[in-house]
């Protein structure tokens, strides 16, 4: 699978200790792993180099204003930061309901976030290694499956049918 989206695209995803990102070229997987935040002074530094580094056209993050945003608050707060920053640097964003995205995910059969990293990572074959393994009840998500959720971000605003509603998005 490739996005259908040719220009520069990066997703991210913020973690409890910085923020999980993927890239894009030309629609093809070019980069992807966690960036470490020291401190709160540091977000949107961190935000500038990932954006600086593939000289992105587009982030992709999850719109903390949609209606069940699970998100807490400072989270919120920061993505509205990085929303505001990226658009001041003249970088396009697209906000996506991270409700919209699972709702996807589970039209396809994809019922937990693991089933959705395996089928990912069967598209993007440099991810396979990533996977996370299934969770058990009372143990914490995986680290890696940040990365995924930037990556399903990325493929519900760009990636073709049936993955995404990229129709829906460009109206």
């Amino acid at each position: 699978m490739k996005l259908e989206e040719r220009r520069s695209v990066i997703a991210i995803d913020p973690t409890s200790n910085g923020v999980a990102f993927v890239c894009f070229e030309g629609g093809e997987l070019l980069d992807w792993g966690e960036r470490y935040v020291r401190g709160r002074r540091d977000e949107l530094r961190v935000i500038d180099e990932l954006l600086g580094a593939v000289a992105a056209d587009v982030l992709v993050v999850e719109d903390p204003e949609a209606e069940g945003c699970r998100r807490r608050a400072r989270v919120r707060e920061f993505l509205r930061a990085v929303i505001s920053h990226t658009r001041r640097c003249g970088v396009a964003v697209v906000a996506i309901a991270r409700k919209d995205v699972r709702a996807a995910w589970k039209r396809r059969g994809m019922r937990t976030k693991e089933m959705m990293a395996a089928t990912i990572a069967e598209e993007f074959r440099d991810l396979q290694p990533l996977v996370p393994p299934r969770r058990r009840a009372g143990h914490n998500e995986h680290p890696h499956a940040n990365i995924f959720d930037a990556a399903s971000l990325a493929i519900h605003a760009f990636g073709p049918a049936p993955y995404s509603s990229a129709d829906d998005l460009r109206r």
